[in-house]
């Protein structure tokens, strides 16, 4: 399902989980669809059920610290992150949020290496490249940041965020055409 449609999100999690109660990813993704529509006390618990009995999934560890970041509590989330990635360090997807729990808590250089390390794990993960993009506006790198964004549209044409940031990099560089063109996009 689209990640819009967060009751068709909701019921086949909850089908899931009616047909295997072990089965992780319907157990996290009900937590993520309860965090998301503000329930954070029972996502909460959702997860932190997970990890007292599987404390070995590397998705229950990364659901917590996602529904930690969500709270504002970014140190936690980094805690949890770092014990998601630690155990499947390969999983880029992971390693990038966890940069961006670290771009939150401004380490802009871990964050970067984080990223750097998300696309070398995963190049097809477009959240990495719009992160890392992002950073490195932040950071003044403009031209950069518009080839990561550029890699980012070219996995995913509407990825809105990249698109957003992409206008703000033109319009920084003074390319006020490019700028309009993408807004216009974004509409």
């Amino acid at each position: 399902r689209e990640m819009e449609d967060v009751p068709g999100r909701l019921k086949d999690a909850e089908t899931v989980i009616k047909l295997d109660p072990r089965f992780v990813w319907a157990r996290t993704e009900r937590a993520e669809v309860l965090g998301e529509t503000g329930r954070y006390a029972p996502a909460k618990a959702e997860v932190d059920a997970l990890i007292r009995r599987f404390p070995k999934e590397a998705w229950s560890w990364a659901q917590r610290a996602r529904l930690e970041g969500i709270s504002g509590r970014y140190e936690a989330a980094l805690a949890d992150f770092d014990k998601a990635a630690a155990l499947d360090p390969r999983c880029g997807p992971l390693v990038a949020w966890r940069a961006e729990t670290k771009r939150r808590l401004g380490r802009y250089q871990d964050a970067l290496a984080d990223l750097d390390l998300a696309i070398r794990l995963d190049p097809g993960y477009r959240g990495a490249w719009a992160w890392r993009g992002r950073i490195k506006l932040l950071l003044g790198r403009t031209r950069e940041a518009v080839r990561d964004f550029d890699r980012c549209l070219k996995l995913e044409p509407r990825e809105m965020l990249a698109r957003a940031w992409r206008a703000q990099a033109f319009f920084l560089l003074g390319d006020a055409e490019r700028c309009a063109r993408e807004y216009q996009e974004l509409h």
